[in-house]
């Protein structure tokens, strides 16, 4: 069986999060002039909210929790 969690990646580093081949959210690497050296990922859900991340992984589990 197939995961119905895709995750694929675009040519200009942006992450789309698909559930059951619906379009969940985006996430991509940012940098913060107030935090340098740390690398967070942005990630946005479908529904316009957005939460600042750690890991991919912690990006890919939040814009999960968001869809609705």
């Amino acid at each position: 069986m197939q995961n119905p969690i895709q995750i694929s990646k675009s040519r200009d580093n942006t992450y789309e999060l698909s559930y059951f081949g619906k379009v969940v959210g985006w996430t991509k690497k940012a940098r913060y002039p107030s935090r340098p050296g740390v690398i967070l990922y942005r990630a946005v859900s479908v529904h316009g909210e957005i939460r600042h991340c750690y890991s991919l992984k912690s990006a890919k589990s939040a814009l999960l929790e968001m869809y609705h």
